[in-house]
């Protein structure tokens, strides 16, 4: 029996006088049979990198965070040669990704002179 994913974010404001609450809610539609939490160090500065998808095949979700340095994304890149920033993230911070290229996912340093480490949770299929 496959699993399903249902994802909720919440992020709780505070300080500012008044609590806000954002909330972000989605279902991923695809049949989920694989969840990888890993850790990616890039190996050269400025030079784009396939994301380590862990054996899965089809990705249906993934949550990134740039540990150190700040970080630019390609959610459908065919190669490093390619690369072409479609989000950023800057360091400590995460985003929720749900691709719909069939290309791989690649990351890149923002700063030509460093090298990135992300943590990330993929999920999708195998």
């Amino acid at each position: 029996m496959a699993a399903e994913c249902n994802v909720s974010i919440i992020a709780d404001v505070t300080g500012l006088g008044e609590g806000l609450q954002f909330l972000e809610k989605f279902t991923v539609t695809g049949t989920i049979i694989k969840a990888v939490l890993n850790r990616q160090i890039q190996a050269t500065t400025n030079t784009a990198e396939a994301l380590n998808l862990c054996g899965i095949s089809t990705v249906e979700l993934v949550i990134i965070k740039a540990t150190s340095n700040d970080l630019l994304i390609d959610v459908d890149c065919a190669n490093a040669g390619a690369f072409a920033e479609t989000q950023s993230v800057a360091e400590g911070e995460c985003r929720i990704i749900k691709p719909d290229g069939t290309d791989d996912i690649f990351i890149k340093n923002e700063d030509g002179t460093e090298v990135c480490t992300v943590d990330y949770l993929i999920v999708g299929s195998a």
